[in-house]
């Protein structure tokens, strides 16, 4: 992909989240005055945008993988369909919570989630910049290796790890706890997908089960 296009495609998928997103907090608010979306979308996009701008330029066959949303296996283009109802009724809900004052969030407790969102982003920000080949879909390249280095170095699956982090934090910096409970899912549907990705990976590198020795945690250390 030429870099125009990909500039193009970058700035449409930028542009549909951001709009979306707004679209799920504010609507079942019914105003714009809700401090703790907007904080969520500084917290969410500023990030986001510098990493796809550094890799635009740096690196945009990563870029481009990053962009990819459509899965081959059917396995896990149930699991991906699962995942993202789940992520809208999560994003539905605070809204709502907000509006009728459901939930009752500390300030404390919001910048706690900030913090936890923060890391869970530098950790896939860290994972995208150690494995040129990270790609939001499972599918194995010509000429792909396996990564060892970097976060890969204390758990076979850092992506996950940052998905469990960011999504977990999310509802709690919208300030609703009863968005939390959309997500309880999320474990078992990142199991599923870790399983089924481990099964292919198994299949095509003789150096994985190697790896699966030496980094023995899938997910997060010295627990699985």
């Amino acid at each position: 992909m030429n870099k125009q296009k990909l500039l193009l495609e970058v700035f449409g998928k930028v542009l549909f989240a951001v709009v979306g997103l707004m679209v799920l907090l504010f609507v079942p608010k019914g105003s714009f005055l809700y401090w703790q979306a907007w904080l969520y979308c500084l917290v969410l996009f500023i990030p986001t945008i510098t990493l796809f701008i550094y890799l635009f330029f740096s690196n945009p066959e990563s870029l481009e993988r990053r962009l990819k949303t459509k899965e081959k296996d059917a396995d896990q283009k149930l699991i991906s369909m699962l995942s993202s109802l789940m992520f809208l009724i999560a994003f539905f809900v605070p809204g709502f919570d907000s509006k009728f004052g459901w939930s009752s969030v500390s300030v404390g407790v919001i910048i706690v989630a900030v913090i936890i969102f923060l890391l869970g982003y530098g950790l896939y920000a860290w994972v995208v910049l150690t494995n040129a080949y990270a790609a939001s879909v499972i599918e194995v390249e010509k000429d792909q290796r396996i990564v060892t280095n970097g976060p890969y170095a204390s758990v076979r699956h850092p992506m996950y790890l940052a998905v469990v982090m960011t999504y977990g934090a999310s509802p709690v910096i919208l300030g609703s706890y009863w968005a939390l409970i959309a997500l309880l899912p999320l474990p078992l549907l990142i199991v599923m997908r870790i399983t089924r990705e481990e099964r292919m990976l198994l299949s095509t590198f003789p150096a994985y089960k190697e790896y699966c020795e030496k980094t023995p945690y899938r997910l997060i250390p010295f627990l699985w």
